[in-house]
């Protein structure tokens, strides 16, 4: 393998890369830098998921909040539901924390791979 001087990923001198990205061939630079593309877009949809459902779960737990402000007589919600959305927002709030910590990193790896 023979390291890159055809593309903007130039831009770092090969002696300032990691060991094997001094080396890497335009197709395992290709290869990587898909791969890298392909994760950060399925983190943005896993991202867009659970910032869904977690929203989902605050509307309804204004709604709860606003009928038990207004008149708890009529509260009516059902217990399960509530007992499980309540007990879900930590599962969910820590992997949406988790996965936007990797999206930031594979953005920086992407970064870094296209100079």
């Amino acid at each position: 393998m023979t390291h890159i001087d055809n593309s903007a990923y130039n831009s770092v001198p090969w002696y300032f890369r990691s060991g094997r990205e001094r080396y890497m061939s335009d197709t395992e630079r290709d290869t990587v830098l898909g791969k890298a593309m392909r994760e950060c877009g399925e983190l943005e949809k896993s991202l867009a998921t659970l910032a869904s459902e977690l929203k989902a779960i605050g509307e309804n737990l204004i709604i709860a909040g606003r009928v038990l402000k207004e008149n708890p007589a009529v509260f009516c919600e059902d217990r399960e539901v509530m007992t499980s959305d309540v007990a879900r927002i930590w599962e969910l709030v820590d992997k949406y924390k988790d996965a936007s910590v990797r999206l930031t990193d594979k953005r920086a790896e992407l970064a870094r791979l296209t100079g």
